[in-house]
C-alpha cells in the first residue's frame, strides 16, 4: 500500500488565448463584445484608440471615456494612414427639390383598356409615378 501515488488530476481550467505579435504596438484595436447578440451583428467594436498598456490589460478610448479591458479581448487594427489622421467626411444634403412641388400641378389620367378612368387616393399621388 505505501508504493501506490496519486494520479496527477487534469487541468481544465488552464485556458490560453492566443495575444497578436502586433498588439504590442498598435495604435488602435478592435474590442470583442462579451454578450449574446442577435444574428448577423458585428462580434467587435471599433477601431478604437490605445491610451496605455500593461501585461494583462489595454486602456483605450471608447466614446470619449477611458476603458481598462482584457487583452483576451482586444484584437489589433490594421489602419491606413489616412484613416487615422482624418475623421470621415461630412456629407451636407443640397437642398431636395420634389418633382411635384408646384400647385398646378395635374395628375395624369391614367386609362384602362375598357375606357374607364382610374383614380387614386391623394395621399398615395407621391408613390405612384
Amino acid at each position: 500500500m505505501q508504493q501506490l501515488n496519486p494520479v496527477a488530476t487534469s487541468a481544465h481550467c488552464t485556458d490560453r488565448f492566443y495575444i497578436h505579435p502586433s498588439l504590442k504596438s498598435s495604435s488602435h484595436i478592435f474590442l470583442r463584445v462579451d454578450r449574446v447578440q442577435p444574428p448577423l451583428r458585428q462580434p467587435y467594436t471599433g477601431p478604437h484608440k490605445v491610451l496605455c498598456r500593461t501585461d494583462k490589460t489595454i486602456t483605450v478610448d471608447i466614446n470619449g471615456r477611458k476603458t481598462t479591458v482584457s487583452l483576451d479581448r482586444v484584437k489589433p487594427a490594421h489602419l491606413l494612414p489616412e484613416t487615422v489622421l482624418s475623421p470621415p467626411p461630412v456629407i451636407k444634403n443640397l437642398k431636395s427639390t420634389d418633382v411635384h412641388t408646384s400647385k398646378n400641378y395635374e395628375p395624369p389620367t391614367y386609362v384602362t383598356r375598357s375606357g374607364r378612368r382610374v383614380h387614386f387616393p391623394k395621399k398615395l399621388t407621391t408613390y405612384i409615378t
